[in-house]
């Protein structure tokens, strides 16, 4: 595909403006995402492209579009599921064409360019969360007009634009490295300094997830594949009985943790319960934010529901929500991106690969309703970038591609030998457009 086509500009456009959009104005993730796909599907599709998407994501998505729907049967409000559903199956789907594109229609240029396009927004990022910091949110204040010391949700919207940073720091750290290491290793300092001056404990945890694996990925890359792999098939299939345990530790040990770690922990014991009440197809799509409190007094006083809209923890929606086969599903999504990763991936990507996973998955378990659109947009956009940049190995082609494009090369010869007979300086006109 030819450089200048809005394909590799809209995609280039996702990467700058991914990160710092997150930290100055977080809902503003789903239209990003959504302007950018316009262009990029429109010109893949008069270029020639036509959506062969990965099988096991396509299946995956048409699982839980179809479970989904079916569970929302019984929940408690099944006109506000309904629109979740539609507006997530949505997002879903747009995601499954957008890195069909990113992974089929970029050459190596358009590719290395997205790379750097994608550390410049992380350095955009970096640098809208330390001007929050430093000033009180000014930007903000500025566009909407709130006073000094009264924007509202300001730790909330450090907290996304933080998690977002992190998601995409390992991809842009590796296309940086490859021309600067000098300028990788500050800018590394940087994003991460910048993500753990948030007041999100949730980062740091994820930080810490995505340093170590990264560090065992480049130690031995086989080795990270199993352990993360393991800690999915625990986190999400055993997560009632982790977060049980975690809720009757001793009030003594408890009532050190950060209020916030309470709070999850009253909501997690809460959400084991009702679990444990519909343990086989749960309580239905997207009801754990109507939730009754069957007795249970909310956390804070001021707060009617002892669910706050989500339980802050993904596993554990999904399994309230969706029941044992909610469960499976996720599991398949979560375990996907390990089964796309070669064995002869190159130690670099596979350490950003893994990075990358650890990290959302941990982000995944402590924050963020698994339903949200924009935390939904921001893993569509995520992933769409690692596919773009080369971040995520393709599988090898099946033995018809590689017959097929072994009969197009052979009956392309004699064309091309006739070409560079009468013209030796236009033979390869067609590889570089």
């Amino acid at each position: 595909m030819r450089s200048g086509s809005p394909v590799p500009a809209s995609f280039n456009a996702l990467a700058l403006a991914l990160p710092p959009i997150a930290a100055l104005a977080p809902k503003g993730v789903v239209p990003l995402l959504l302007i950018a796909a316009l262009p990029a599907l429109v010109s893949a599709w008069r270029t020639g492209w036509r959506p062969r998407p990965d099988p096991v994501l396509a299946g995956l998505v048409l699982a839980w579009m179809v479970w989904a729907l079916i569970a929302s049967a019984w929940t408690f409000e099944p006109w506000d599921a309904w629109i979740m559903w539609l507006r997530d199956g949505a997002l879903l789907v747009l995601a499954v064409l957008l890195h069909d594109v990113a992974r089929t229609r970029l050459d190596p240029a358009a590719r290395a360019r997205l790379g750097r396009y994608l550390a410049a927004g992380a350095v955009l990022g970096s640098l809208a969360i330390a001007q929050a910091l430093l000033t009180d949110h000014a930007l903000v204040r500025l566009v909407t007009g709130v006073p000094e010391g009264a924007v509202p949700r300001g730790d909330s919207r450090l907290n996304r634009g933080a998690t977002t940073l992190l998601l995409v720091l390992p991809a842009a750290l590796l296309a940086m490295g490859s021309a600067n290491r000098v300028a990788a290793a500050g800018l590394a300092g940087a994003g991460v300094a910048a993500i753990l001056a948030t007041p999100s404990g949730t980062a740091l945890v994820a930080v810490i997830a995505a340093l170590g694996t990264s560090a065992l990925a480049l130690w031995r890359s086989g080795a990270a594949r199993a352990v993360l792999g393991a800690a999915i098939v625990a986190a999400v299939a055993g997560m009632p009985w982790i977060a049980d345990g975690l809720a009757k530790m001793p009030e003594n040990l408890r009532n050190r943790l950060p209020e916030s770690a309470q709070h999850r922990l009253h909501i997690w014991d809460f959400t084991v319960r009702r679990i444990a009440e519909r343990p086989l197809w749960g309580w239905g799509f997207n009801s754990a934010e109507a939730m009754p409190n069957f007795g249970t007094t909310p956390f804070y006083p001021d707060q009617s529901r002892v669910i706050p809209l989500h339980p802050h923890n993904g596993p554990l929606q999904v399994r309230l929500d969706l029941g044992l086969p909610g469960v499976a599903i996720g599991l398949g999504f979560a375990l996907a991106p390990l089964m796309r990763m070669g064995r002869a991936s190159p130690p670099g990507r596979a350490a950003v690969h893994l990075a990358t996973l650890a990290a959302a998955l941990t982000i995944a378990a402590l924050a963020y309703g698994i339903w949200q659109e924009q935390w939904l947009a921001t893993l569509a956009a995520v992933a769409v970038l690692l596919a773009g940049t080369g971040g995520t190995a393709d599988p090898p082609p099946r033995a018809s591609d590689r017959t097929a494009c072994r009969a197009s090369a052979t009956s392309a010869a004699p064309r091309r030998a006739v070409q560079f007979a009468l013209y030796p300086d236009r033979s390869d006109q067609h590889s570089k457009n």
